[in-house]
């Protein structure tokens, strides 16, 4: 990993036992949620994964969007951006919600 270390995938110390069992799925829901969070909006290239995770990372996106919790406007499309589930369940500010609509 190491793009943005904030998005690492380590555990608060009370939970640390716990790191290992992570999957590399696990990860990826994990860091797209902070994502979504934080920015509204990601590309792939962004995420902090190795190329050769990459397809999982794909697979994990694909389902994020199955279940509304990413959006693109196309399959072509390289931006997600929050879904409608994300917007409902997490405490995402307003102005990142509407600045990940343009």
């Amino acid at each position: 990993m190491g793009k943005a270390d904030h998005y690492d995938t380590h555990l608060p110390e009370s939970r640390q036992w716990n790191v290992q069992t992570m999957t590399l799925r696990d990860q990826a829901w994990n860091i797209a949620l902070r994502y979504l969070a934080d920015k509204g909006k990601f590309k792939l290239a962004e995420l902090p994964f190795k190329e050769t995770e990459r397809h999982t990372v794909k697979r994990v996106l694909r389902e994020m969007e199955e279940y509304g919790w990413i959006q693109r406007e196309s399959k072509q499309s390289g931006i997600y951006r929050l879904g409608p589930t994300a917007e409902q369940y997490l405490n995402v500010d307003e102005e990142i919600i509407e600045a990940a609509k343009s």
